[in-house]
């Protein structure tokens, strides 16, 4: 199961697209309700893509992508 949504991608995915464009990176945090208390995308210095969900403030799920394209692919936007 993964841990985004379709449109969380694809809104994770253009921003740090865009951001590389100015040599920037994204770190987005996405509130939630329910069994975590939110999640947190973000691209690491070597251009890999991590996404948590955190709970308690411990890690509950985590996802980790070697590079963008990895993410793309994982999630059906290459």
């Amino acid at each position: 199961m993964k841990i985004l949504n379709q449109a969380q991608a694809e809104a994770i995915y253009g921003a740090i697209c865009a951001a590389n464009n100015i040599s920037g990176r994204v770190k987005v945090k996405f509130d939630q309700r329910g069994d975590h208390d939110y999640t947190l995308a973000y691209e690491g210095d070597y251009g890999g893509i991590t996404v948590r969900v955190i709970r308690n403030r411990l890690v509950k799920t985590r996802e980790d992508f070697k590079t963008q394209a990895d993410f793309a692919t994982n999630y059906g936007l290459a």
